[in-house]
Formats: C-alpha cells, structure tokens, sequence
C-alpha cells in the first residue's frame, strides 16, 4: 500500500511528517507518486498562519471528493487536528481519523488496522464510538511523544526536536493551546540519536523546538537540571567522539531567554553555526508590552550587541509582526508601523514579516 504525506507550517511539522514516515516505512508502506493515487493520504496542519488553515480546509475537500470514485484514507493530523477536532468530524464526514497533538504514538496501531482493512477503535472504546468520531481521543498534554528518529534515509541533514509547547503565551500567538505546555525531550535521547544520525552519514542537524531556550531535564541520578547551555555542550562532547557531524544549528529562540551562558558555549564550540534566529516582532515598546513578548526595544538590542561582541562573525536574523486583521494585537496600530522593524544600527539583521491567525475565545485568547 502506498502512502503521500502534504506538511504545512513550521520545520517541528515537518520533523513529526518525517518521523511518521519512517514507521510507515517500517510497516512495509511506500510512497506514492502523488497524492492522488495515494492509499493513505496524511495532512500534516498549521494553526498558526491563517493561510495554512484556509490551504487545508481545500485539500480536506479535494481528498473526500476524490473518495466518490477511488478508495482513500484520509488522515489530519497536526495542530489543526488538535484545535478543530470536532469540528473537521461535523463539516467533512467523508474524513476517517483526525489524529490530536497528543496522540501521535496511536499512529502505529491505526497503520496497521487499515493495512489490514480494519477500522481502528481506540482500546476501551466501541467500534460505533471509534467510526463516528474518527479520532484517537485527547490526552493530557504531558503525553507529548518524542519519536526515535525524525530523519529521512539518505538525507545529509536531519531535525532533531528537543523540546515541545511553550510557556510564554505572546497575545497574539496560538501555539500554547495547540501544542501545549513546554515539555523536553530526554537528553540521553538526543545523545542517542546524534549517534545514530553519525552512523547514518549525517553532516548537519538542527534542534527544534518552539523555544529551545527553555529546555529543562532533570536528571534522574542527581536530580540536577540541565539547561540549554548545557545540553549544547554534551552534544558537542558527543559529537567529537565520532567527528562526523560537521554543523549544529537550532531554532526558534525567544529573546528573553537567550542568556550570556549560551552566547559563551556557541562562541567556544566551532560546531555550532554562526547564526542566530531572534525574533524582534515589533519596535515599539508599547506593542511588545501588549504583545506579553517580556522584553523591550533597548534590551533586545543590547542582546544583540552582546551577542556581536563576543561572536564577531554572527549572522542576526528576526522576525517581524505582519498587521492583518486576522491578528490581535491591540496596540499595534498605525502611529506604531514605523517601528515594526528594527535597524540595529549598521548591522541590519535580516527580516522575514510573518501574519499569524487571529486566536478563538475557545483556545484561551484574551483578544
């Protein structure tokens, strides 16, 4: 049987698209050509940007369409799966699983049942509940499963997650109430799969995670905790026993947590990339306090001065709010546009605008 996976959103997406892929793989599945002659076709969704949304929304219909005169499996997963669950049930009926942030590790159970003709029913559940909601059921948010391996065969580069969720709850943002509260990967994990990525002839990897800053593991022997700047130095540690991955990079970063212990790490250790993601959002101290960002224009620039200092051959990006009106941001209005980007002084760092969706009263906005 054959299978066509259509990502949308953010590279974290993409690194839970390749994981399941690879036991798709395992089960003895193959990739389609295209979509549309596909067995199985996986949505892979973004909550985050309004025209990700909007772009799935067509392609759900595309697909159930194509199920009058072909037979399909349909399957949403993602952060649309975990904010619409219901909601996608009601308006397509035609779709078969819809498949929640949470519950990625029944992905193995419902490929086998289709593989096998079944319709798959959720342990302790009727075969009438299972076919009606087409879902796995919502679990807590500390459920969130780190797959062994996000890496493509035969890919030189691989995504590594590390963390998941987000404690911040910026006012315009989504991604708390979709993909839940920061939880980390454990760190023996990570070193283990940078091992394996060696042996598989990988050459540059990249952490992910919403904010890797954040990363926290508590580790089970001593009970001490292990920050970001650490986890960095062990894996440039781990790597050098192998000396086969040649670059490290990570994203996102929030700007509030990028401490002067991580600036010093990336400066001793030469697997680290020169380049850093900071996302400004906006210029205005008065929008980035409405933005709940926790920083202001001054400090953001006096990071980047530090940053500069100690790491000469840096290269700064960011990130700018986009005003539209599926966004709420109270106070970002016109008097404020000047100041959506921020020249930093003759090191302009390079920006990329981003719209995000306008969050619902349901998932927790304040706006």
């Amino acid at each position: 049987m054959t299978y066509f996976f259509e990502t949308y959103g953010c590279q974290m997406n993409y690194a839970e698209s390749a994981s399941v892929a690879r036991l798709l793989l395992d089960l003895g599945w193959t990739v389609a050509e295209t979509a549309d002659v596909a067995d199985l076709v996986i949505l892979n969704t973004c909550s985050v940007r309004i025209t990700a949304e909007t772009r799935v929304f067509g392609r759900i219909y595309h697909f159930c369409a194509q199920k009058r005169t072909r037979k399909l499996t349909l399957i949403v997963m993602g952060c649309m799966a975990e904010r619409l669950r219901d909601e996608l049930k009601k308006k397509y009926a035609k779709l078969d699983y819809v498949v929640g942030m949470f519950e990625r590790d029944s992905f193995e159970a419902i490929f086998r049942d289709i593989g096998e003709g079944r319709k798959y029913v959720k342990p302790g559940k009727s075969p009438t509940a299972a076919a009606d909601e087409g879902s796995a059921d919502e679990m807590p948010v500390n459920t969130y499963y780190f797959a062994p391996s996000s890496h493509e065969k035969g890919a030189f580069q691989a995504n590594v997650p590390i963390m998941n969720g987000c404690d911040n709850f910026c006012s315009y943002c989504i991604v708390p109430y979709v993909r839940g509260r920061e939880v980390s990967r454990d760190m023996e994990e990570i070193l283990a799969e940078f091992d394996t990525l060696a042996d598989q002839g990988v050459r540059e990897v990249t952490l992910l995670g919403q904010n890797v800053n954040s990363y926290r593991y508590t580790e089970p022997e001593t009970g001490s905790v292990v920050g970001f700047p650490e986890l960095l130095t062990r894996i440039a540690r781990r790597i050098e026993v192998k000396n086969r991955i040649r670059w490290v990079r990570f994203i996102s970063s929030h700007p509030k947590d990028l401490s002067d212990e991580l600036i010093e790490v990336i400066a001793r250790e030469r697997v680290f990339c020169r380049y850093l993601h900071l996302p400004v959002q906006h210029g205005s101290n008065r929008v980035l306090e409405a933005m709940n960002r926790k920083y202001t224009r001054e400090s953001y620039l006096a990071l980047a001065d530090r940053i500069k200092k100690r790491i000469p051959d840096v290269a700064l990006s960011t990130r700018t709010w986009k005003r539209r009106s599926t966004s709420s941001v109270p106070s970002a209005t016109k008097p404020h546009s000047c100041t959506i980007i921020i020249p930093v002084r003759e090191r302009k760092p390079s920006t990329c605008p981003t719209a995000y969706r306008k969050k619902s009263r349901k998932n927790g906005s304040p706006g």
